[in-house]
């Protein structure tokens, strides 16, 4: 006895009208666009497989500052001179205001590049 045919979805709702047709096509219009997005968000979060100083791209670094209980807060910057500029210009304001005492500017790959502290 040969096995049992499976219908596909499109062949039931052929059989059930064109109006559960018709909700089908938009569905799959709709699963193909959301797809479609899925591919495009995965493309710009992907980090690039050559460096950036080779590919021009800008590297995001960030400024995270300590305090004596720990991590007090953390700012991401686009470029290293603007991440350092702000690190060293607000360290004596964040010492008085949030308790800081010391600041790191790490590159996403961890990498510090520049450190202060003060007791």
């Amino acid at each position: 006895m040969p096995p049992p045919k499976r219908s596909t979805i499109a062949e039931s709702f052929a059989r059930w009208g064109d109006a559960d047709a018709h909700l089908l096509m938009e569905i799959t219009d709709y699963i193909e666009q959301v797809r479609e997005m899925l591919a495009e968000s995965e493309a710009m979060l992907a980090p690039s497989r050559a460096g950036s100083k080779h590919s021009g791209e800008s590297m995001p670094y960030t400024v995270i500052w300590y305090g004596r209980q720990g991590l007090v807060d953390k700012m991401t910057f686009d470029a290293e001179k603007a991440a350092k500029d702000h690190a060293m210009s607000m360290f004596a304001t964040r010492k008085g205001d949030d308790g800081v005492i010391s600041v790191e500017v790490r590159k996403d790959n961890g990498a510090v590049v520049f450190s202060h502290a003060e007791n």
